[in-house]
């Protein structure tokens, strides 16, 4: 009896070993069903977007998208950190929550790393629209945005246009 109690705590543990990879994965739908639940609607289908993805030159390793539409008011900050609380586990770090009552949008951005990409998990919401998006940045884009990031601020701090398109006003 003894041996069988050992053994059965043995295969559970192993079964919850290996779930949680699994578990990691399943975030960002965890993430898109909170976020459903609140507003009330399911996300929009996007045919053929794995065929659209795999021939874009700049493709990241993982991506997944859900876009909402015709959504009733706009999510504040608060409602969406209170939607996707307990979701997310302890790897993901807030890494940019804003709330623009000006342009009534709401962003959140969650990273982790993930090998030798960073993952983020973006979740936008506008006046009528709410869209997720997971994805990987692998560590070359992470230098290519780091210095785009140092050149803009050193072109505002000298008055040059950083807004891309090239009137230099």
């Amino acid at each position: 009896m003894k041996r069988q109690l050992i053994s059965l705590t043995v295969m559970a543990a192993l079964l919850f070993t290996m779930a949680l990879p699994l578990y990691a994965e399943d975030e960002f739908d965890a993430t898109v069903h909170r976020i459903s639940d609140r507003i009330g609607k399911r996300p929009m289908r996007i045919p053929f977007l794995g065929a659209i993805l795999f021939f874009t030159p700049a493709r990241s390793g993982h991506l997944r998208l859900a876009t909402f539409e015709d959504v009733q008011g706009r999510l504040t900050l608060a409602e969406l950190e209170s939607s996707i609380g307990g979701v997310l586990s302890a790897e993901w770090h807030p890494f940019v929550k804003v709330d623009s009552r000006r342009d009534h949008e709401s962003t959140l951005i969650y990273a982790r790393t993930n090998g030798s990409s960073m993952r983020l998990m973006v979740i936008n919401a506008e006046s009528n629209e709410v869209t997720v998006v997971q994805m990987d940045v692998p560590k070359k884009l992470q230098g290519s945005w780091l210095d785009d990031t140092k050149d803009r601020v050193h072109k505002n701090r000298h008055g040059e246009n950083t807004d891309g398109n090239g009137d230099g006003a």
